[in-house]
């Protein structure tokens, strides 16, 4: 016989029933909701969904799909009593990487509130993993209106700007992110980027070596350093610390690339 699933004590649905099935019916259930979906059939999902929450009213997948259905059918009253907006619905969908969905869901939600710094945000990430960098700018430019000094919305602008090569913007995004999270791995990187894109070699270094000190081992950031000294025209030390790169990593590529480039301008400036 099939084990019963004890139901939430106390729990109603949104019709305010309140049942228990076996786990072989849930199961089958479950794929009802689904297909419900998929089909658009927003009243029979509705139907189904709230069947599965009798049983366990912290069903993610049933709450996320009994909401979205709740969204199509404009029943956001019932969608807010399950504490999950629109906005929330958007984030739940690009956690599981249901990106087409994601955005729609969340222009959804910015059609209903415009400032509504979650959507904002959300709608940034989707963008962001869309590789559509010019959308980001224009959405994290509205949310740091909002909220100057909100750390998400400031790194997804910095990675934004960063991919799309507007370092001057990026150096004031990054000044305010190394106020705010100093301690974040992150802003140290796109600070640095932010002062190699913009030709401050030396601060770049300085940075780098205050990262090395916590991160000895990290090739990327020797490679850096190497960088900026070859940059400097300090040859005699980017052959020195690249090779120190390549005893790290001995087939990481930038690093060889800068301490050939760096042989060839030191012995070129021997002669």
């Amino acid at each position: 016989m099939d084990k019963k699933v004890e139901p939430k004590q106390g729990f109603h649905t949104v019709d305010g029933r309140a049942a228990s099935k076996t786990a072989e019916e849930l199961e089958k259930l479950r794929h009802e909701a689904h297909k419900h979906l998929q089909a658009k059939q927003w009243h029979e999902a509705l139907t189904t969904f709230n069947e599965l929450l009798q049983d366990d009213q912290e069903d993610v997948d049933a709450l996320l799909g009994l909401a979205l259905a709740l969204d199509r059918l404009g029943d956001y009253q019932k969608m807010y009593e399950i504490s999950l907006s629109a906005a929330q619905i958007a984030l739940a969908l690009l956690r599981m990487n249901r990106m087409y969905e994601a955005l729609e869901v969340v222009n959804q939600s910015l059609a209903l509130d415009p400032d509504f710094l979650l959507a904002l945000e959300t709608k940034g990430e989707i963008l962001r993993r869309y590789a559509r960098f010019e959308e980001v700018i224009v959405t994290m430019d509205h949310a740091l209106q909002l909220a100057p000094d909100d750390v998400s919305a400031l790194n997804l602008m910095a990675n934004a700007l960063r991919t799309t090569g507007q370092f001057d913007r990026l150096l004031e995004i990054t000044q305010r992110l190394m106020l705010l999270a100093p301690e974040s791995p992150l802003s140290w990187d796109f600070h640095i980027s932010a002062l190699r894109g913009t030709s401050r070699f030396e601060e770049a270094n300085e940075v780098v070596d205050h990262i090395l000190e916590f991160d000895p081992t990290n090739v990327r950031y020797w490679m850096f350093k190497a960088d900026n000294l070859y940059r400097l025209q300090r040859y005699r030390e980017a052959v020195s610390v690249s090779e120190h790169a390549l005893k790290i990593d001995d087939e990481y590529p930038p690093a060889r690339r800068i301490h050939e480039k760096a042989m060839r301008m030191m012995y070129q400036k021997k002669k």
